[in-house]
């Protein structure tokens, strides 16, 4: 058993420690992904591609379909909380919320 590093705050015991900070993938470098992928990872970048991947739906005369790759139950956490947004968005633009799948 082992003990955090000292810190101000007390120590936590444990036996097995998982620090799941995630990584960047590689996937950038795939054919299609910087035309069409909105990747979460780098985080400090997501705001941005989200918010552009928003108006596109939005501003697109043609139905949109976003598919979610990878995950557990973050990625189905994330592919819930889209779904809401772009259809709250696609519903204040006047547009029908089935517009997005």
């Amino acid at each position: 058993s082992s003990s955090s590093p000292s810190s101000p705050r007390p120590p936590i015991q444990y036996d097995v420690l998982s620090i799941d900070i995630g990584i960047t993938p590689a996937a950038m470098d795939c054919k299609g992904v910087q035309e069409y992928a909105v990747p979460v990872k780098p985080i400090n970048g997501f705001s941005a591609r989200w918010e552009a991947l928003i108006e596109k739906v939005k501003s697109s005369p043609d139905p949109s379909s976003i598919v979610v790759v990878g995950g557990g139950a973050g990625g189905t956490e994330l592919l819930l909380s889209m779904q809401y947004r772009l259809r709250q968005e696609l519903r204040d633009a006047g547009k029908d919320e089935g517009f997005v799948k």
